[in-house]
């Protein structure tokens, strides 16, 4: 599949895995250095840019809404994830309120559309979200009280997907 194919699906399946649900999403061609060490640091602005759009959307709607981090604060507060684990923190996101623990799409159908952005990405992209292991504690990317992402990157392409709640 080409790039722009590609690019065009990513876009497509992140839509339909933030229909319904409090999650942003963003996408698009990442000009990355080779060396993948880097990518996380080139991929932090796009995490800022959806981070913003979330922020600046509750803020409409509430009053208590925070000062978003700075985008070295964005870099530094992502660690790595490995495929398996950015498909199921995906499906997450996508899935269930971060707040308020509601269902927001089926999680199977989640996971499915999880799984496809992680394999358009390719076995070679890296993976990064902003909470633990067992998504109990995290490092804050937005204003909001509750946020979550998870963003990837081949060092060409990219995927962000963002979750954020007020309670």
């Amino acid at each position: 599949m080409k790039e722009h194919e590609r690019r065009s699906e990513i876009g497509t399946v992140l839509r339909r895995l933030s229909e319904d649900s409090n999650t942003f999403v963003r996408h698009g061609r990442l000009s990355a250095p080779a060396r993948p060490a880097a990518w996380r640091g080139h991929l932090a602005p796009q995490i800022h840019t959806v981070a913003r759009e979330a922020t600046a959307t509750w803020a409409k709607m509430d009053c208590w809404v925070q000062a978003q981090p700075a985008v070295g604060d964005v870099e530094a507060g992502m660690a790595p994830i490995g495929l398996d684990g950015a498909a199921a923190v995906m499906a997450r996101f996508a899935s269930v309120d971060l707040g308020h623990g509601v269902e927001l799409m089926d999680p199977h159908r989640a996971l499915d559309l999880a799984a496809r952005v992680i394999d358009l990405l390719g076995p070679d992209a890296l993976w990064w979200t902003n909470h633990d292991a067992d998504c109990h504690s995290w490092t804050a990317m937005t204003g909001c009280t509750f946020d979550g992402v998870v963003a990837g990157t081949d060092g060409t392409l990219f995927a962000v997907l963002l979750q954020a709640v007020e309670d």
